[in-house]
């Protein structure tokens, strides 16, 4: 029933390849240095006293590669205490287009590697290794005064007749993972949101020895969503509880789902 849904024959099959495409690539109006977060990798294999860096990037970002060592080489150069010292060795992982969004501690290892810095999407799966990970997800621009007022805007127009808003869940694509919080916030004055939030771990790959990005401590264990029930409707309002869900990303692209035989 669903044959020929993601092929080049199917309606929209080209918009959904090509969608898929530029979603991960980054936009030419976001500098090398604001999207790889250069200055946030300097400080991170400075902290480490790393020197042999692996940086794994997915398909859509290769095109990249080559900028983004030089310009890490440039700034490395210039942070070096002692500039008889050898700089960083940077290198960039090859043959990782499948099951890209999980590190390749493999082949990272085979050169000794002290840091991994992970480019795009991550699974955050557990390694059976050791070296230290660095997750820089992308930075696409988004205006978060803007993003909020929309937000606000679809909910209070969707929602007219009740007394109060809906709580909101707020999921996002990891390029705009830095802006979330801000857009949270500013929601939070007209509703309850809740806030889906990615680790973005620098850490060791298994074992301990891992701080987060925002300073914090991990949990020693994966973080489990406990469901309570919900307190019983009041008299005033007696629907059914909701809630409103609203997803920041890039291009979406509707797919016309094949009808399926009931009979098959």
């Amino acid at each position: 029933a669903t044959e020929g849904l993601f092929s080049s024959t199917a309606p929209n099959g080209l918009k959904v390849a090509e969608a898929a495409l530029q979603r991960g690539r980054r936009p030419q109006d976001v500098p090398l240095a604001v999207f790889y977060e250069l200055d946030r990798v300097v400080e991170r294999v400075m902290e480490l006293g790393a020197q042999q860096v692996a940086l794994q990037f997915p398909e859509a970002l290769l095109a990249d590669a080559t900028d983004v060592v030089w310009a890490l080489e440039e700034l490395l150069a210039g942070r070096q205490a002692q500039p008889e010292t050898d700089p960083p060795l940077l290198f960039v992982l090859g043959d990782t287009a499948y099951g890209e969004a999980s590190v390749d501690e493999v082949a990272a290892a085979h050169l000794d590697t002290d840091l991994i810095v992970h480019y795009g999407p991550s699974t955050f799966a557990a390694a059976a290794g050791s070296v230290s990970v660095m997750h820089v997800f992308g930075r696409r621009q988004i205006d978060p005064a803007q993003c909020a007022a929309i937000i606000a805007q679809a909910v209070a127009e969707g929602e007219a007749d009740a007394s109060t808003p809906p709580p909101l869940v707020l999921v996002y694509d990891s390029v705009f993972a830095y802006a979330m919080e801000d857009v949270a916030g500013r929601l939070r004055e007209h509703m309850p949101v809740l806030l889906g939030t990615l680790p973005e771990p620098d850490c060791k790959v298994s074992g301990g020895g891992c701080t987060c990005s925002n300073g914090q401590e991990p949990p020693a264990a994966p973080p489990q969503v406990v469901q309570t029930p919900p307190p019983p409707p009041s008299p005033a309002d007696q629907r059914n509880p909701t809630v409103e869900t609203v997803f920041v990303g890039g291009l979406v692209v509707p797919l016309a789902v094949p009808e399926v035989d009931a009979a098959g």
